[in-house]
């Protein structure tokens, strides 16, 4: 098994372990993406949080609609990220890496994570 599979397995081993095997789609990138690892979570909407936000189907498909669901986003989405970086470190595992062009050569990884809410 190569090291860019052996990655993407084991992405998908660590979210499907806290989210649900059927919650995650983890695939690695082809063609000039190729070492990439794209990672998607579907969790369901948070009811624990008040707000004003308009209720609907449309309520999450352009982006989130308040401050309140906004936090509440980055926060399961960074939780996600730390936990795959935590336990790729613990098992000496590590995603390739790029530098922005960004004018500072920002150094960042190759791996893409996308937390989604869903009805």
């Amino acid at each position: 098994m190569n090291e860019s599979t052996q990655r993407t397995k084991f992405v998908k081993q660590v979210l499907a372990k806290k989210y649900g095997f059927k919650n995650v789609r983890v695939v690695n990138g082809t063609g000039t993406a190729y070492g990439w690892v794209e990672a998607r979570v579907n969790i369901p909407e948070p009811t624990h949080i008040e707000c004003d936000c308009p209720s609907g189907d449309n309520r999450w498909l352009y982006g989130h609609t308040c401050p309140r669901h906004q936090t509440e986003w980055r926060r399961i989405e960074q939780e996600a990220r730390d936990l795959v970086y935590k336990k790729m470190a613990e098992a000496g595992l590590r995603f390739y890496h790029y530098y922005a062009d960004d004018g500072y050569n920002s150094e960042r990884d190759e791996f893409l994570l996308t937390v989604n809410f869903i009805k």
